[in-house]
């Protein structure tokens, strides 16, 4: 009679030296073979936190002063506790967030993963690529990152990668737009 050993045996490494996923979850949402993600900048976190910081003062004081001449200061205090509260969860998340999104160039797609609560893995073949533009609002600018953005033949495939320092963004929208030129199915 044979025995199974319930210890669980380490997993062999990849060629590019990175641990093999342990998880089912975590081969789901893994790099294609012999690459890696390439990570955004931790700017992306402090944009976000910056938004979730305006939106929650404008809402609270808003609604703290409206509550508090309409109804009473305890309504007040509740509604400011509440954005409190939602600023934090916000502050707290934008790390994760940051953390979530990573991109990889394999020879033939772009794969592209990011999400906290509903994490999501998009791969978009280079020759589907329609339009490749780098996008940088007026925060982003000052924070120096920009959002690259891919749109292909179906508009649901449209992508971004989001929180890219400004000169990585325009090398990956150049390599992106000479890619698709060289996959282009002649759409």
């Amino acid at each position: 009679m044979e025995t199974s050993d319930p210890t669980p045996q380490p997993t062999p490494p990849t060629p590019t030296g990175e641990p093999r996923p342990a998880r089912p979850l975590d081969a789901a949402f893994a790099p294609p073979e012999n690459t890696s993600w390439n990570r955004v900048s931790p700017a992306l976190a402090w944009y976000r936190r910056l938004v979730v910081g305006a939106v929650c003062l404008i809402a609270g004081v808003g609604g703290a002063v409206t509550l508090f001449v309409w109804a009473s200061w305890p309504w007040a205090a509740g509604w400011t506790a509440a954005a409190l509260a939602a600023f934090a969860a916000g502050w707290l998340l934008a790390g994760r967030f940051r953390g979530s999104w990573g991109y990889a160039e394999a020879a033939e797609e772009l794969y592209l993963t990011y999400g906290v609560l509903v994490r999501q893995l998009v791969v978009v073949p280079y020759g589907r690529m329609q339009v490749v533009d780098v996008t940088a609002d007026l925060l982003e600018q000052a924070l120096g990152i920009a959002t690259v953005r891919v749109r292909t033949a179906a508009s649901t495939a449209d992508i971004r990668v989001v929180g890219l320092p400004l000169a990585e963004a325009v090398q990956l929208r150049d390599r992106l737009a000479a890619r698709s030129e060289s996959f282009s199915t002649g759409l």
